[in-house]
């Protein structure tokens, strides 16, 4: 994976969960071990999908002639499979842990925050691929 420290990914994940508390109340059906399952499906979606990423880029890391972006673009496109499961998984999370009256606003914000976790990979893929070329 790209992101190796999943505390990252947690505290991210977590961040976006408190301001959906703002929002709406915690669902009080919820129990513990059904949130961090949740949870764990979505760490797990998101590893998938780096790995995805990593894989369709590293083959054109010596290309010189194709610039990272394009890369990183292609990767995510080859990738959009894992990428859809992943933002189901943050859906479902987001949703499943904000009473009714707050289900919208979670959704919202489940494709915000899908959407800027692919940013942020497709950046760190382009970083990468510098990283790795010859100088």
């Amino acid at each position: 994976m790209i992101l190796r420290n999943a505390g990252a990914r947690s505290a991210a994940l977590i961040a976006s969960v408190v301001m959906l508390g703002g929002c709406a109340a915690m669902q009080p059906d919820l129990t513990d071990k059904q949130r961090a399952k949740l949870q764990g499906s979505l760490q797990s979606q998101f590893g998938v999908y780096q790995d995805c990423m990593v894989a369709q880029s590293d083959p054109y890391v010596t290309v010189t002639s194709a610039p990272p972006s394009d890369i990183a673009e292609a990767a995510q496109g080859a990738c959009d499979g894992p990428f859809q499961a992943y933002e189901k998984a943050v859906v479902r999370y987001f949703t499943s842990v904000v009473s009714g009256s707050g289900q919208d606003e979670a959704r919202q914000r489940a494709h915000e925050h899908a959407a800027e976790a692919g940013l942020q990979t497709r950046r760190q893929i382009i970083k990468r691929v510098l990283d790795q070329r010859p100088e």
